[in-house]
């Protein structure tokens, strides 16, 4: 029977899904991967057994992997100059067919260098007030499809020269009223020189060049049945984390995306998939959260133990924080996922620094926290299922798929 593995992150992201996707590829042989949320502002890190190192934006995490396909969803977005960056630091890492194992969904909406400009002066615009953003551009143009439909500019699009022209004119002239909107502000240096990119009618000349140099191969929303019938076990890769959740999340601080597992679900409703389908969220031993925005169990004691190899304060996203493991926030977001069947739990390796871990079991910040301390990964495990009233199923102390082992829980209980 065919089988469906649907990962998510249950964090603020940056919780090692594209690592676990890498990693369970190789375990069950799937040959595809389909992303069904966010878009270029996805990093998901995934590292080789031979060292070799890939941040995954728009191509899916087991795309190291010979054969492995990656499909792009209706529900993600994609910026085609991205795609072009990123095949090109595949191909230095020997991927050299990243483009012929790719489809996009003619349904994608394309994030134009208006959107991502006009991203970044808003929040550059916000001061000390800001939301938290990557900078890509992925709020807007949800925004502009949310309020605009078809006028935006889709993957379909991009078949016709003339249809492509006239979209971006509109979303230009859309982004430059935005724009003036803002009023004054001190500018940066980069600041004016995204504001100028807005108003240069050159540049839709320019983006329907560098889009004709994109290989894509985009089809109809029909093509994901095709897909997923030629494959015994998929791997529907998430973006982000539930407690970022555009539903789900705490507003202003979080995305215009889905990070449940319910466009998944829509999608395998969609094909009338009829297999097996196992939901696998993912979990670091301790929480981390990338820029602005509420994060409870905060401890900049953390920084200097637990050092990062992939994340850092640079970017546009702002300071990386790191902070204890969460079980209220983690059951939340468990809760409002839908549910998930075992956890992957991730940076056991944390112990060799941490020596003792803390679990936050309840409280607020305004009353005080409760926290249960932790001397071994078992006993940090066993907290977490009994806690979480999940299995963890899967257990990871480094950066490659060698370092993932499964695990067989002593006692599972269903969430």
């Amino acid at each position: 029977m065919n089988k469906a593995l649907i990962v998510i992150g249950l964090g603020f992201g940056d919780e090692s899904k594209g690592a676990t996707t890498d990693a369970l590829a190789r375990r069950h042989d799937a040959k595809l991967i389909i992303r069904f949320n966010g878009g270029p502002q996805t990093a998901h890190n995934v590292v080789c057994s031979d060292g070799r190192h890939h941040t995954f934006a728009q191509f899916g995490s087991a795309s190291f992997i010979p054969g492995v396909r990656t499909h792009l969803s209706r529900f993600t977005l994609i910026n085609p100059m991205n795609m072009l960056r990123e095949e090109a630091h595949l191909r230095e890492v020997g991927v050299t067919d990243a483009f012929d194992r790719l489809t996009v969904d003619e349904g994608c909406v394309v994030i134009t260098p208006f959107q991502r400009s006009l991203n970044r002066l808003v929040e550059w615009s916000r001061g000390s007030k800001a939301h938290g953003s990557c900078g890509q551009g992925v709020g807007q143009a949800r925004s502009d499809q949310i309020e605009c439909g078809d006028k935006v500019l889709y993957a379909g699009d991009l078949r016709d020269e003339a249809t492509v022209k006239a979209k971006l004119k509109f979303v230009q002239k859309r982004m430059q009223d935005k724009a003036l909107e803002l009023g004054d502000f001190h500018y940066g240096k980069e600041a004016a020189h995204v504001f100028a990119d807005i108003f240069d009618d050159n540049v839709i000349d320019w983006c329907w060049r560098e889009y004709s140099k994109v290989p894509l191969k985009i089809v109809s929303s029909d093509y994901l049945k095709l897909l997923v019938e030629r494959n015994r076990n998929v791997i529907f890769e998430g973006a982000q984390g539930v407690l970022l959740d555009e539903k789900y999340g705490t507003a202003p601080h979080n995305t215009w995306t889905d990070c449940t597992c319910r466009n998944a679900d829509t999608l395998l409703k969609e094909i009338g998939f009829d297999g097996t389908v196992q939901r696998i969220g993912v979990l670091r031993t301790y929480f981390t959260r990338h820029g602005a925005g509420p994060f409870e169990t905060e401890d900049w004691r953390l920084t200097a133990l637990l050092p990062e190899l992939h994340n850092d304060n640079n970017g546009f996203q702002g300071t990386f924080r790191r902070g204890h493991f969460d079980a209220v926030q983690a059951r939340y977001a468990v809760n409002v996922s839908g549910g998930v069947n075992e956890i992957a739990l991730t940076h056991l390796d944390a112990f060799d620094r941490l020596k003792l871990a803390q679990i936050r079991v309840a409280g607020s910040r305004v009353l005080g926290h409760e926290y249960v301390s932790c001397a071994s990964p078992l006993e940090f495990v066993q907290h977490v299922e009994l806690l979480l009233r999940v299995p963890v199923t899967i257990l990871s102390s480094g950066p490659t798929a060698e370092h993932r082992t499964e695990r067989v829980p002593e006692v599972s209980e269903a969430a």
